[in-house]
């Protein structure tokens, strides 16, 4: 793999940025002035030493650090903006310093940023400063003469022993192929095999004219953003941004307009189908350039060199290896747009980090585990302890998966006669049934037996009591495939006697741990239970479920999600947890014992993400309600045990009620906790009657009724 670094040189006074900016104007301006535009937001960007080097004032110095650190870090070389006005130039002067020292030991390459100049590139008003126009056969001659004594530089790169001339938007140039045939014949007459052209393909140019161009370098985040996003992805991008442009006409303190996940142009960017020959993926670090545009910028959310490693090992693995081996990085040192591989203080080396262990390092093959015909072996654990009216409906769902690459393994609880029989009859007919007994100890010594027996890549549960869709683990082993997650979500039915509860609708979420804690904290999609997730094997180490406690998959469940980098969650639902009369996850105990794993979950959290306080407010507010609720609900309410749940309610109620995230109808229930609780209580109580009404009667027998009656009262 050849790493070619996009490289901007616009780090250092010249006229006419002074005329334009104000005097003394260069990119650093605008990354100093740089301010957070919302809680997280890491900016200014500082350089890591405070390193504001001036490309011209110390150009030596700053070309030959740089080399060294693209040598050291495994960067094959820089590809250099240039900026041609019909013979006026712009920021020249740092290439010009590169190409009179032959002792920099630099490979580059030159890119004609062939736009025009306009104020619309710091997100104020359209006012061209620079006029771009192509001029006839004499100014081409012009530019090629100029560039001649870079082609001919032994350091400057080639493909096929032409020099690589990159041009910005070669859509832009109606005279294209008279001029690629005049450069080509020029370069023939000094003594070069021609001119090797690579357009970038941008959000605006598609392949427009392929005959004239030898290769394409893929511009991002421009081209994934507008053309590979998916269109339910770009829907919500899009809504998102009328929503915040919206909102921005009528505040004063303005809101950031777009934000966006980074996965949503990663994935894209990993997964595409690349020609070897001429077409070279690209890559960014980061993204944030509210420098230049502030609260209409764009910042990609979620970005770390973990994820950008993992990119290019895939890109390494599977998408260049067979062809010319370039892959291009949005950029070196575009500390504007927030994309650098440049140390600074919050990153340090790590992107460049990550390059060096891709490149120094072969990566671990990876077609395997990502080819749709692959198969990991998925270990699944069914816990069974008096379910036998259920067991034979669950195991029939779990041996008849679409997907066939199963160990199942059993766990009965000893002495559980009537289970056992059910399961030695579905082992004599399924190999793939391991089939353990335990002492009756608890869950927890359950699922530790299963995770001691497994051999599988990846660990599934399922509960004896519930069933799963014949598809299910085919779409969570294919989604986590798909997005190289460490763990793959899944959405779940609550299955009642006379309906199931889910959701059919199917959508994929992509998620980093941060953003997975997050979405928990505020209740959005999925939770801490074990048996609607699929987990690569390796993040169980050293992880073992506490004997002797209960709800003990709840305290596993955060530590699981803490160990993982990636997260897939789809939404439609594919799991049926049975609600019965027996579902411990219903008795008003197991919602206190779950309280104590919430606040050390919330522990966990903070520790990790501080800036993460208001979201935990808000859990453990619902959380304490939920307890409150549930005691008056099965008739165990005492005010004066329960009084340390409402103090820690009324403590934290305001950070809750001025949380934008929490809905109203959260905080309409908050105030009326917290100011007429016997109102609070009542409307409990009735939308739990009428819930039992509609699911659960059946379970009541024939008082359901006069149940219902009670409960309305």
């Amino acid at each position: 793999m050849k790493v070619i670094s996009m490289y901007l040189p616009q780090y250092h006074e010249f006229p006419e940025n002074n005329q334009w900016w104000g005097e003394g104007y260069t990119e650093w301006t605008a990354v100093k002035r740089a301010k957070p535009l919302y809680q997280s937001h890491i900016q200014p960007r500082v350089p890591l030493n405070q390193n504001y080097y001036d490309l011209v004032k110390d150009g030596v110095k700053t070309w030959k650090w740089q080399a060294e650190l693209a040598q050291k870090y495994g960067v094959y070389g820089f590809c250099i903006y240039h900026y041609w006005f019909l013979g006026k130039q712009l920021m020249e002067k740092p290439m010009e310093l590169l190409l009179e020292h032959q002792e920099i030991n630099l490979r580059y390459s030159i890119c004609w940023a062939n736009e025009s100049w306009t104020r619309t590139w710091y997100g104020l008003e359209e006012e061209v400063l620079m006029k771009q126009e192509y001029g006839s056969e004499a100014d081409w001659k012009r530019h090629f003469t100029y560039l001649l004594p870079f082609f001919k530089d032994s350091r400057y790169i080639r493909i096929d022993g032409k020099p690589v001339l990159h041009i910005y938007r070669t859509m832009d140039i109606d005279c294209l192929e008279q001029m690629k045939t005049c450069f080509d014949q020029w370069a023939k007459e000094n003594d070069l095999p021609g001119i090797f052209l690579v357009s970038a393909k941008t959000a605006g140019e598609l392949e427009t004219r392929k005959e004239l161009i030898d290769a394409y370098y893929y511009f991002e985040p421009g081209y994934t953003l507008k053309h590979d996003l998916g269109s339910f992805k770009t829907m919500r991008y899009n809504l998102s941004v009328l929503c915040r442009t919206t909102l921005n006409k009528f505040r004063k303190k303005k809101l950031l307009e777009r934000i966006i996940p980074a996965d949503w142009i990663i994935d894209p960017i990993t997964s595409r189908t690349y020609n070897p020959v001429d077409e070279f993926p690209c890559l960014i670090p980061d993204w944030d350039n509210t420098p230049r545009r502030s609260y209409k910028g764009l910042v990609y959310k979620g970005t770390t060199p973990d994820k950008f490693e993992k990119a290019l090992c895939k890109l390494n693995s599977e998408k260049v290896q067979n062809g010319r081996d370039f892959v291009y990085v949005n950029a070196w040192n575009e500390w504007g747009e927030g994309a650098m591989l440049e140390p600074d203080e919050a990153r340090k080396y790590g992107y460049l980090e990550a390059i060096r262990n891709v490149v120094k390092q072969p990566c671990t093959p990876i077609q395997q585990k990502n080819n749709p015909e692959a198969n990991p072996l998925v270990s699944v654990i069914v816990i069974i302890y008096k379910v036998e009216k259920y067991l034979e409906k669950c195991l029939e769902s779990i041996i008849n998966q679409t997907y066939q690459n199963l160990e199942i393994i059993l766990v009965v609880g000893k002495g559980d006669i009537a289970c056992e029989i059910i399961c030695d009859t579905f082992a004599q007919k399924d190999s793939r049934i391991k089939l353990l007994n335990r002492e009756p100890k608890g869950v927890a010594v359950a699922r530790n037996q299963g995770l001691e027996a497994a051999t599988g890549d990846c660990i599934g549960f399922v509960d004896g009591d519930d069933w799963i869709d014949p598809d299910m683990f085919e779409v969570m082993v294919r989604a986590m495939q798909k997005y190289d997650a460490d763990i793959s979500v899944i959405g779940k039915y609550e299955a009642y006697a006379n309906e199931n509860v889910g959701n059919d609708h199917n959508q994929e979420f992509v998620y980093d741990k941060k953003d997975a804690f997050e979405q928990i904290l505020y209740q959005k999609g999925f939770f801490l239970h074990l048996w609607d997730k699929l987990y690569k094997k390796e993040i169980f180490a050293q992880i073992h479920f506490p004997e002797g406690e209960r709800v003990e998959d709840r305290k596993v469940g955060y530590e699981l999600l803490g160990k993982a980098d990636k997260i897939v969650y789809n939404t439609i639902s594919k799991y049926y947890f049975r609600v019965s009369e027996d579902s411990g996850s219903r008795v008003a105990d197991n919602l206190v014992l779950s309280l104590k794993n919430d606040y050390e979950m919330c522990e966990f959290i903070l520790e990790r993400y501080p800036e993460l306080q208001q979201a935990v407010d808000y859990f453990l507010v619902y959380e304490n309600m939920s307890v409150v609720q549930n005691n008056v609900l099965f008739a165990t309410y005492q005010k004066e045990r329960d009084r340390e749940y409402a103090d820690f309610i009324k403590t934290h109620a305001m950070s809750v009620l001025k949380n934008r995230r929490v809905t109203k109808s959260i905080k309409i229930k908050l105030l009326l906790f917290l100011f007429c609780r016997p109102l609070f209580f009542y409307m409990t109580k009735r939308r739990r009657a009428k819930f039992l009404k509609k699911h659960v009667s059946y379970q009541l027998g024939a008082d359901w009724e006069k149940t219902f009656e009670q409960l309305e009262k």
